[in-house]
């Protein structure tokens, strides 16, 4: 007999590294816990300590697909070792460290589903830097000519709020495996040549950063990687005076501490 389960819609893909226990129970209920339900939840262990392997194998939910490396492949190869078991018409991105709001499945779906021209959906969110609440460092940008004249000057768009066609994906070949840093603002530049994106206006996803994370540890790293995406932003999307100032900000910004230019922008959590 045919198996006649309907595949999920939407296939949310997040790869864990020794996340901590409250954070990542935090990300994995809040996406169980969405409205929407016709979803896969594939998790990328990337070689974590035994106590990540232990946590998630206590979740007994039908939904949850794990995937355990056996070497550490960093966020770049695991992403696109989990994105290529994915079954979903759609790709949702969550980072091990953030969490969904109940309604961001269903709202970036119907967004999706209502504009077929759209290859992209991100949305707006809030940040938390060690229990202050912060700025997002990128203003939110909308309608799709906005964020096309931005793409050689930042990311438009937070990696934890990615959601996007997986045959759009597969049409420019995804996660470029060579970038290892700033993967998702590449992939954003190149989908949006053969489609159009939007940030949803509705705070999706929340965001947690403090001195563990990637982008705090490796700013160097990410930064130099992100000075090389936007000159191939510029080459493919243009971006005159707007992305110079970018570029030499950005590059500025790599002598001037990260953790430092955080604080001037800060207000206590109420």
């Amino acid at each position: 007999m045919q198996n006649t389960t309907p595949l999920p819609l939407i296939s949310i893909v997040m790869s864990v590294y020794n996340e901590t226990e409250s954070r990542l129970k935090s990300a994995i209920e809040h996406i169980l816990n969405q409205t929407y339900k016709s979803f896969e939840f594939i998790i990328i262990n990337d070689a974590s300590s035994p106590y990540i392997e232990t946590l998630l194998e206590s979740y007994q939910s039908p939904k949850i697909i794990i995937i355990k490396n056996e070497t550490n492949l960093g966020l770049t190869q695991s992403l696109i070792k989990g994105i290529s078991t994915a079954s979903g018409k759609y790709i949702a991105r969550i980072d091990s460290d953030d969490y969904c709001l109940p309604d961001r499945l269903e709202k970036q779906l119907n967004f999706m589903e209502n504009n077929p021209e759209y290859v992209l959906c991100g949305s707006n969110y809030e940040e938390i830097f060690n229990n202050i609440k912060t700025s997002p460092k990128v203003k939110l940008i909308s309608n799709y000519k906005n964020i096309q004249k931005s793409l050689s000057s930042f990311n438009p768009f937070a990696h934890s709020t990615l959601f996007f066609r997986k045959d759009a994906y597969d049409q420019i070949g995804g996660y470029n495996p060579n970038i290892r840093y700033a993967q998702d603002y590449d992939l954003n530049i190149r989908l949006l040549k053969i489609g159009k994106g939007e940030n949803l206006n509705d705070v999706l996803v929340v965001r947690n950063i403090d001195a563990n994370c990637i982008s705090m540890k490796k700013a160097k790293a990410q930064k130099l990687s992100a000075l090389k995406t936007m000159t191939h932003a510029y080459i493919l999307h243009g971006g005159g005076i707007k992305f110079l100032y970018y570029y030499v900000k950005t590059l500025t910004s790599l002598i001037y501490p990260y953790s430092r230019r955080f604080k001037l922008n800060t207000q206590e959590i109420k």
